[in-house]
């Protein structure tokens, strides 16, 4: 097939180590972990710096080519998707930790720093950067600021906007710009850094990011408690936390989770529905808080509380939840987010109303923070579109939102006004305007 006139002048802009119109290239990059797609590009920039970006935005501002930023590739909903064809942008070979500053409590990294070696890096300096989605050991920074990504240790300490302090961003058309600030304070004009956080590459192109940085806590307690009574689990949940009991992660795994994760992992675990509870701080307060969280499960129906006396049993403990998504393949995923004490209610109604749809549905996720998130078993299409509604109305009608942290993407375009009202919209795709008059970023999705 013929290269287009548009990327034939990317490939003398940007030579053939950056430009890649192969069919390998292309088809590598057209497909995420949403399962939706594939979605072919017609071009792909291996970007190795902010230079190559602004240089691959203003031709295609010039030549109105559709741009989709892609990162590791983790997505779940479709967001760096190619939809309309054009450009893949992908920032992966961008993966430079360009500094951390244990003074000032900060680190500067490109975008494609994969999340668990910022983590890795930060802890040798004795720092700590919380946010910790499930796929940490293979997504990539730039896509946790492009979706606002989030993880079982946001319920004590907040999602990745509140890590974001400031941003390079590359607008259509090619030009640079820095938003946001070094200092943990500063209230000179908008916080527009914070509008491009979870903005799903609608914008422009992240090229780095100033993420803030906190002391690492002394020690860390692992556990997991079983609830022979599922109702009893999730009401626990709300409970601990009006009782002043704040534990740094608060993961719930159905009974129907926990039997997957028995016959995927080599230790035995008891029946029911989990909790998997993690406390942190000063070694005496880590432990004190773990014992207050597990006397007040076993107060309010717990049957057994199994708490991992060791980081290797910690491991185990761990490994055993995040298996849980490679132990259900086939599956579709998905996630809304409830307040706290709507989740009794949410769970029980998720269970009637998607069984009548003949959907498996395995409830799991951030309890503590009311993201529940699915493994939806049904092999029919629109029977899992019937399925995916059905959650999503029922989160909306008990106050909560379509997504808690897996984005809209290409998934949920069509959803978003079930949630926004109009003028909210209006006035985003105004903000959207402002960025990318040419409407060239990341079309066909969000918004």
């Amino acid at each position: 097939m013929p290269v287009k006139a548009w990327a034939d002048k990317l490939l003398r802009a940007l030579g053939e180590e950056v430009v890649k119109t192969e069919p390998e290239a292309l088809e590598s990059r057209s497909a995420d972990e949403s399962g939706l797609g594939p979605f072919l590009p017609e071009a792909v920039v291996l970007a190795r710096n902010s230079e190559d970006v602004s240089v691959a935005l203003r031709i295609a501002h010039e030549e109105r080519v559709p741009v989709y930023p892609r990162g590791a590739g983790t997505g779940l909903t479709g967001g760096a998707l190619a939809v309309l064809g054009g450009i893949c942008l992908d920032t992966s070979r961008m993966n430079r930790i360009l500094e951390i500053d244990p003074e000032n409590l900060i680190a500067v990294v490109e975008p494609g720093v994969i999340t668990a070696e910022l983590q890795k890096e930060a802890e040798a300096e004795n720092l700590f950067y919380p946010p910790d989605p499930a796929s940490l050991e293979n997504c990539s920074l730039g896509g946790n600021i492009a979706e606002n990504a989030g993880g079982p240790r946001a319920l004590k300490y907040g999602l990745t906007a509140h890590y974001v302090l400031g941003l390079e961003l590359v607008l259509p058309g090619g030009e640079a710009v820095w938003l946001g600030r070094r200092t943990k304070k500063g209230v000179t004009g908008y916080e527009m850094a914070l509008a491009v956080v979870g903005s799903e590459g609608t914008l422009g192109v992240i090229t780095k990011a100033i993420l803030r940085l906190i002391p690492k806590p002394r020690a860390v307690v692992t556990a997991m408690a079983f609830f022979p009574e599922e109702q009893d689990a999730c009401r626990a949940v709300s409970r601990m936390i009006g009782e002043g009991i704040l534990p740094r992660v608060m993961e719930l795994v159905d009974r129907e989770g926990v039997s997957v994760i028995r016959r995927s992992v080599g230790f035995a675990l008891p029946e029911g529905t989990m909790l998997l509870l993690e406390t942190d701080g000063t070694e005496e307060g880590a432990w004190t808080d773990m014992e207050r969280a597990a006397e007040f499960a076993e107060g309010h129906g717990a049957s057994q509380v199994v708490v991992a006396q060791d980081e290797k049993r910690a491991r185990e403990l761990w490994s055993a939840r995040r298996s849980l998504a490679e132990a259900l393949p086939g599956s579709a995923d998905d996630d809304v987010c409830v307040p706290r004490s709507a989740i009794p209610e949410a769970v029980s109604r998720i269970r009637e109303e998607t069984g009548g749809l003949g959907s498996e549905v395995v409830i799991f996720g951030h309890a503590g923070d009311g993201n529940l998130h699915f493994k939806i078993k049904q092999d029919d299409p629109e029977r899992l579109r019937l399925t995916r509604e059905a959650i999503y109305r029922i989160a909306l009608q008990l106050g909560g939102s379509l997504t808690g942290e897996h984005g809209v993407g290409l998934l949920k375009k069509d959803y978003i006004s079930w949630e926004l009202p109009s003028l909210s919209l209006q006035l985003q795709k105004k903000l959207k305007s402002a960025f990318d008059p040419a409407g060239i970023m990341n079309p066909g999705k969000f918004l």
